[in-house]
């Protein structure tokens, strides 16, 4: 029996269409994995529409705000470190629109010092008043239920010790805006009106 040998340059040939064919078969599940991920995320902002809203009255934020550089805003003891790609989301942060205590349920615009009494564990998402967390925003959310007055947008919430981030949505409220207002506009003079927890991202 003769056995046939292939040259080294045709063995590293062979070699490297397996592993091409083995990268795309990776990438191409996990970008399947990811556009899943993203439909599944939307239809559970979506969901809540379905459900029970009732409009919350967020105060803006009454105390000290610093900005430190492109993506850190301080907020009197508690640093949020900010990502986004739209300039005009960090008008939310800078303003005080959003700011981290209403996720402890402040509606008064006060700081963690003055709303962290009474809040549970489970409730409270700082577990002192150096605390930072990161927030992304990734998207506005367009429903047929929504205005040119009010705006959803989805963020992610990463809490430091914690390796998943949250998903919560939140709506903007702007009542002297009109069909041509633009975004920037509508945030400066806009108002939160509800923040709700979706669920956990894996």
């Amino acid at each position: 029996m003769v056995k046939r040998r292939f040259p080294a340059t045709t063995i590293c040939f062979l070699i490297s269409i397996i592993s091409f064919s083995q990268a795309d078969s990776a990438y191409k599940k996990l970008n399947e994995q990811i556009n899943n991920q993203r439909r599944q995320e939307k239809n559970w902002s979506q969901r809540v529409q379905q459900g029970i809203y009732v409009k919350q009255g967020f105060e803006r934020y009454n105390g000290k705000i610093e900005v430190l550089g492109d993506t850190a805003i301080k907020y009197d003891e508690v640093v949020l470190q900010l990502h986004t790609e739209r300039p005009e989301y960090r008008i939310i942060f800078e303003k005080g629109i959003f700011y981290p205590s209403v996720l402890n349920g402040n509606y008064s615009g006060g700081s963690w010092e003055k709303t962290k009494n009474g809040l549970s564990d489970s409730t409270n998402i700082f577990n002192s008043p150096s605390s930072s967390i990161g927030v992304g925003v990734y998207e506005e959310i367009k429903t047929k239920e929504n205005t040119y007055k009010t705006k959803r947008f989805r963020f992610w919430v990463w809490r430091r010790g914690l390796m998943n981030p949250k998903e919560y949505i939140m709506d903007l409220e702007n009542d002297s805006a009109t069909e041509t207002t633009d975004l920037k506009t509508f945030i400066i003079n806009s108002k939160l009106t509800y923040i709700k927890f979706i669920t956990i991202i894996i």
